[in-house]
């Protein structure tokens, strides 16, 4: 704007750039379901009560997966044009299931307590042999996630397809760097900042 001499009035319009994208996951009953897990260009939703989870964002095309146990996951597209959605998502119960199998170690040991997160399947802990297995999982690709502390984390996807499935995973150990900063007198200085890896530390 441009003030000269004079008081200015500048009308300014807003667009909308975010929509509402709404998730109704039945089965095929109608019955709504309940904590079915929706993969969403690349965020995680959790469906409540009524079977319902949301997400704001821009135009475009998405690919999106739903996943719950008990039901065969199901895949598909949304494409948001300058308006709200609701995609209508019905599930059906899986005739057959599969296991999955994880493998944890250190490279040399296996790892006990370590968490293992499956994608609609919950949450299982390693144990004394470094193995969480989940079962009853249907066909899809489902993504993972296996963290314990002191160790850096590993994520991925696998694919069920009509046969149980093992992964072997390794967990990286994690070790203290420790940066002592001073000048030629060595004195230590405060407020040095160090980059390490893309990531700002100060002293």
């Amino acid at each position: 704007v441009t003030v000269s001499d004079e008081d200015v009035t500048e009308k300014v319009t807003l667009s909308e750039t975010e929509y509402t994208v709404t998730f109704n996951v039945t089965d095929e009953s109608s019955k709504p379901l309940e904590g079915a897990v929706i993969s969403f260009d690349g965020a995680s939703l959790t469906t409540d009560a009524s079977g319902v989870a949301t997400i704001d964002t821009v135009d475009g095309t998405y690919d999106y997966t739903v996943s719950i146990a008990g039901y065969e996951q199901a895949s598909d597209t949304v494409t948001i044009s300058g308006s709200s959605l609701t995609e209508e998502v019905t599930l059906s119960e899986a005739t057959t299931t599969y296991s999955v199998t994880f493998n944890v170690d250190d490279g040399a040991n296996p790892l006990s307590g370590a968490t293992v997160s499956l994608v609609g399947y919950g949450e299982v802990q390693t144990d004394d042999s470094g193995v969480a297995e989940f079962t009853g999982v249907s066909n899809g690709i489902y993504g993972y996630t296996v963290t314990l502390d002191g160790y850096q984390e590993n994520s991925g996807e696998l694919t069920v397809e009509n046969s149980d499935t093992t992964v072997n995973l390794t967990l990286n150990q994690k070790y203290t760097v420790t940066f002592n900063v001073a000048d030629e007198s060595s004195n230590a200085l405060e407020g040095a900042t160090v980059n390490i890896d893309g990531n700002n530390l100060t002293t």
